[in-house]
């Protein structure tokens, strides 16, 4: 089973439930002819929608006429690209899915996300000549293990689980100069210039100092406005604190659940989340964040 299935309106279904639903999507991607391949490399993947923007993807390889599953995963849709300067491209270790690296700033950690689209980007890989850059299994079948793509758009989304809506951090410097005193007739501020925040040695406080100390009284959350961070592999553990900047609900035409899809500000970047609203602890609103662990995906074009 695939945990992150819930997200998009399947809470509470088991695996027999999930194979049911595999079939169905078989079923419907070859009578609608919506079965994409690439016979190079002898891959194939069939897209089943749920809802206008989400969707199971039962990814496999083909046997003549007939398609053979290897894996399927939930899917996000959503129309929001970044340009990533270098990715890496590589194989999980089961060979039946893939997985990309951002290379990361000078000060950003490098993003580790799920490929959504692997048959597209197997054939960009195809129209890209091999070279020192490209790895390929020479004691296996041959097929490649990693590549490295330059200049490439990347769509990330997210699926979530065991989320909670928080309040909006608690900004001291903008609740304080709310209090301060107007200027007086002469045009000069009555208020004094604070001098720097010191140790009892006199030495300058550091920010993360600073950050530090206040943790010692305040809760963290109210200090860290947004982050991301790796909490396990493959993009699957990511911890995920943002702030709500929209929010839309779907639903599930299969299952019927409902689920929200809420656009997050996380530091200086823009990310599409779903989540089962039976999974949400709180009201989401615009303004509130969303702290939730999170399975980053990224279509690659």
């Amino acid at each position: 089973m695939n945990l992150f299935m819930r997200s998009i309106g399947f809470k509470g279904y088991g695996s027999k439930d999930e194979d049911t639903l595999i079939r169905r999507a078989i079923s419907a991607g070859i009578k609608s002819d919506k079965l994409l391949r690439n016979d190079m490399h002898d891959r194939a993947m069939i897209v089943y929608g749920v809802s206008p923007s989400a969707g199971i993807a039962v990814f496999g390889h083909t046997d003549g006429d007939k398609f053979v599953y290897d894996t399927h995963f939930p899917y996000l849709f959503t129309n929001r690209s970044v340009k990533e300067k270098e990715i890496i491209v590589f194989k999980n270790l089961t060979g039946e899915s893939f997985c990309g690296v951002t290379e990361g700033g000078k000060d950003e950690m490098p993003r580790m996300f799920y490929i959504s689209n692997p048959v597209d980007l197997l054939f960009e890989i195809d129209h890209r000549s091999s070279g020192p850059d490209q790895d390929y299994d020479a004691e296996g079948d041959g097929a490649f293990k990693q590549i490295l793509l330059s200049d490439v758009s990347v769509s990330y989304s997210g699926l979530a689980i065991a989320a909670s809506i928080l309040l909006p951090a608690y900004d001291k410097e903008k609740f304080f100069k709310t209090k301060e005193q107007p200027e007086d007739a002469g045009g000069k501020d009555n208020k004094t210039e604070k001098p720097p925040l010191k140790e009892e040695s006199g030495f300058k406080v550091s920010p993360a100092m600073s950050t530090v100390k206040r943790a010692e009284t305040e809760d963290i959350l109210s200090i860290v406005d947004t982050h991301i961070y790796p909490g396990g592999q493959v993009g699957e553990g990511y911890v995920v604190l943002g702030n709500i900047t929209a929010i839309r609900e779907e639903e599930n035409v299969i299952s019927g659940q409902r689920f929200y899809i809420m656009t997050l500000q996380i530091n200086d970047e823009t990310i599409d989340v779903a989540v089962n609203t039976a999974d949400v602890i709180g009201e989401p609103r615009v303004g509130r964040r969303f702290n939730a662990r999170m399975w980053l995906h990224g279509y690659v074009m």
